[in-house]
C-alpha cells in the first residue's frame, strides 16, 4: 500500500493533505505519532509506519492518551534492555 493509498482509505484525497489537516502528537527518533479525524473517529498512527496503524477511537482525547501510554511503555521498556 501507497502513502497515498492509506490517505485515499481513510477518506483523504492524498498523503499530504492527510499530514496537513492532521495533529503531530509527539516526534520521536524521527518518527511522527500522528492523530488524524477521519469522519467519526481519529486514527493514530506512526508516519513511518502508516501500514501498521495504532488503531482508531471515539475522540481525539483517547487516540493522544492511547500515543502517550504507549509512548511511555516503550521508554520504560528501552530503559529496562
Amino acid at each position: 500500500m501507497t502513502n497515498d493509498q492509506f490517505a485515499s482509505h481513510h477518506g483523504y484525497t492524498t498523503f499530504e493533505e492527510m499530514i496537513d489537516l492532521s495533529t503531530i502528537v509527539l516526534s520521536i527518533y524521527g518518527e511522527l505519532w500522528i492523530i488524524s479525524p477521519t469522519g467519526n473517529e481519529f486514527l493514530a498512527w506512526v508516519d513511518k509506519h502508516y501500514d501498521q496503524p495504532l488503531g482508531c477511537f471515539e475522540t481525539f482525547e483517547e487516540a493522544e492518551s492511547y500515543i502517550v501510554g504507549l509512548c511511555r511503555a516503550l521508554c520504560v521498556l528501552s530503559q529496562k534492555l
